[in-house]
């Protein structure tokens, strides 16, 4: 692969410096983001999925979580299904309508099989900001990987997206998550260049060990190390630094599952529990429907507080994963060094 910068570098904004960094620093003494997983409704069936909790339903009320949308500045949503398909959609909807009344911005994942006109309206003003699952470009590999036809609904919902980009201060309000499989590496480097093309940030992430990708699935879709150390030297030359995949800030805020629960990693007591690339463990701390925001942050601090010492034992043991990019939440290393240097 040949490594050269033809295209100005952006972020992606919700992943960004100017917005994370105010809210990182602040992160010993307040939470101002949400991580919300809503229903397990999906409308592909991915090989690599891992999340595959179709049947587990969104049980959540717009009334539920305005109070949490009120207290925060960044909104993440994602799992545990595709957030913009039926009764997820309806709830994405709100969370975006609450969240322009607040001044809060939204970042949500999406596999963009659906992307109805309210979406559009929402990513043109500035509230909502998507990261969109793109695997390939190429029709017999899309049907091969999602077990369906959706390639004249991607392509179309695509050409939508590029209408509606936006660039401002070195950022974009719109990202691509591209994840390298053995059946698209060769595919990658044209991924990203038509990502840069189109002023979408190439948000690279490994496979994770998890959901139905485990196992032999796992072994017949993964690339080798050295495959992965390769492109990550070509992303190096593309962007002018050491890429990563970026720290999700949702990472260091409340972590809401589809039926309200709060929940933290075991380890860390961190809000997004897959940052270690393989099935999570949590620890329970309440609900959103009997709990107020301010006893719920109250918790999720305290419970970092007693895992402060085990994450610097953990670092300084050298017993974190070495990743070569990262995946969901971002490269561990990098995302628990900033963890340690604004929470210890």
């Amino acid at each position: 692969m040949d490594a050269v910068l033809k295209y100005p570098f952006l972020e992606y904004f919700p992943y960004s410096h100017q917005f994370v960094g105010p809210i990182i620093k602040q992160l010993k003494e307040q939470l101002l983001t949400l991580d919300i997983d809503l229903g397990g409704a999906c409308n592909k069936r991915c090989r690599n999925c891992d999340t595959p909790c179709y049947d587990s339903p969104l049980s959540l009320e717009a009334s539920d979580l305005e109070p949490y949308i009120n207290e925060v500045r960044g909104i993440y949503v994602c799992g545990k299904g595709e957030p913009s398909f039926a009764k997820n959609g309806q709830m994405l909807h709100e969370i975006c309508k609450m969240a322009e009344k607040s001044g809060a911005i939204v970042s949500t994942f999406s596999n963009i099989a659906e992307l109805p006109s309210w979406m559009l309206q929402f990513i043109d003003s500035g509230v909502l900001h998507v990261l969109f699952k793109l695997d390939t470009l190429d029709k017999d590999k899309m049907l091969w990987f999602q077990q369906e036809d959706h390639y004249d609904q991607t392509i179309k919902h695509l050409n939508q997206l590029k209408e509606v980009v936006h660039v401002k201060n070195g950022t974009t309000n719109l990202a691509a998550s591209l994840v390298p499989m053995k059946f698209n590496i060769d595919e990658m480097s044209s991924l990203v260049e038509f990502c840069l093309e189109n002023n979408f940030y190439p948000n690279i992430g490994e496979l994770e060990e998890a959901g139905v990708s485990v196992g032999e699935t796992f072994q017949d879709l993964s690339v080798s190390q050295a495959q992965l150390a390769e492109l990550q030297r070509y992303m190096t030359g593309q962007t002018g630094h050491d890429y990563k995949c970026p720290i999700c800030p949702g990472v260091f805020g409340v972590h809401i599952d589809n039926i309200g629960d709060i929940v933290v990693d075991e380890k860390t007591a961190l809000s997004c529990c897959w940052f270690w690339n393989d099935n999570p463990r949590m620890n329970y701390l309440g609900n959103i429907k009997s709990n107020s925001f301010q006893q719920i942050s109250q918790r999720v601090i305290g419970a970092r507080h007693s895992k402060i010492d085990e994450v610097k034992k953990l670092i300084a043991s050298g017993g974190i994963e070495n990743q070569i990019f990262g995946g969901c939440g971002g490269n561990v290393s990098q995302l628990l060094s900033e963890y340690i240097h604004y929470f210890a």
